[in-house]
């Protein structure tokens, strides 16, 4: 009898094992996906991104009762070295999968190979295409900067007499893959000579205060400026800053990227003039879907959703927007599901 009991428990203890294992545990009578939300620098946008991507878990968790999904936040720092250990941790916990954002694509892929081969399905949503197991864009790079010259362009022609001499605040150089924010507006100092002029650029670094610190500086060398885009709404807080101070704020065009709550209320205040946005509930509910997909039905691939959730967002437009980034999963379906009705 003591043998028979002694092998029941084996048997219980073998059978929890492998229901807590990678890709699939129970929670419950639920599956149980653990993800790693590796991020490249945790700044407002990017913790943004998160809060929103675990509502919407939350959300999932509440109203379905097949699966279970938490996500856990590592910050890299902006360090390559730093991030390669957060994935390192990330499969010492045994995850379900590894959401991706790399601090640098060439310095992050030998890690993230190595997590695939070790049975670790990574979704990256940063510039990894055709290394990660999937590639999820939520924001074209490329597209990001062709709605800021195609903004631009319209207002020089709807602005005859404007002549545009800009500043231009790159994110980091250990993040190249948002260069193409800016890389597109330099179309028009060809396409429109004389109208639209680049005086200087340079990263700051996604910091307010070394924005803030960085356009101080550019007012006291270059006079003539009258157009300042940034990479990020958290920059451009900085760099309306210094405007304000230096007293000629009245006197920009100001443009960032990003479409969240401070952008809009800057937007409504009439200090920026320009945000390119992501409606984010859109965009982290299809992120966590998919990387559920990657999971439970071996999904693999390109996703580019660009074109659904991207808006350039100015006073015409902005009440219109604030709605689209209210995030209310119980009342506001922001997308058609693309999991399966059930995985029991």
């Amino acid at each position: 009898m003591k043998k028979w009991v002694l092998f029941a428990l084996i048997c219980v203890l073998v059978f929890s094992m492998m229901a807590c294992g990678r890709g699939g545990g129970a929670a419950g009578d639920r599956i149980h996906l653990r993800f790693a939300w590796a991020t490249d620098n945790v700044d407002i946008s990017q913790q943004g991104f998160f809060d929103v991507a675990t509502e919407f878990a939350n959300w999932l968790n509440k109203t379905r009762d097949d699966i279970f999904v938490e996500l856990i936040l590592f910050d890299g720092q902006a360090s390559v070295d730093k991030q390669i250990s957060d994935v390192e941790t990330a499969m010492a916990m045994n995850v379900s999968g590894i959401i991706l954002s790399a601090v640098d694509v060439d310095g992050v892929t030998p890690i993230t190979l190595r997590a695939m081969s070790e049975g670790f399905p990574v979704l990256d949503w940063r510039g990894m295409d055709g290394i990660a197991t999937v590639s999820f864009i939520n924001g074209n790079e490329h597209t990001k900067g062709q709605f800021l010259r195609e903004w631009t362009r319209a207002y020089l022609i709807a602005n005859p007499d404007v002549v545009f001499y800009a500043g231009l605040q790159q994110g980091s150089t250990n993040h190249p893959v948002t260069y193409p924010r800016m890389q597109y507006i330099y179309d028009l100092v060809t396409e429109m000579p004389g109208r639209f002029h680049v005086l200087v650029e340079a990263s700051s670094d996604w910091s307010s205060g070394t924005s803030m610190r960085m356009v101080e500086d550019w007012l006291q060398v270059h006079r003539n400026m009258n157009f300042l885009a940034s990479a990020s709404e958290e920059q451009m807080l900085g760099a309306i800053e210094a405007l304000r101070g230096g007293g000629v704020l009245q006197n920009f065009v100001t443009a960032a990227f990003n479409g969240e709550e401070p952008g809009v209320e800057m937007i409504e205040r009439g200090e920026l003039d320009l945000t390119v946005g992501v409606v984010m509930p859109l965009g982290m509910g299809l992120l966590v879907e998919t990387a559920i997909r990657m999971v439970l039905d071996g999904f693999a691939g390109h996703i580019d959703i660009s074109e659904q959730a991207m808006f350039n967002v100015d006073a015409s437009n902005v009440a219109e927007y604030k709605q689209r980034i209210v995030v209310d999963y119980d009342n506001i379906r922001y997308f058609e599901s693309t999991l399966r009705p059930s995985y029991r």
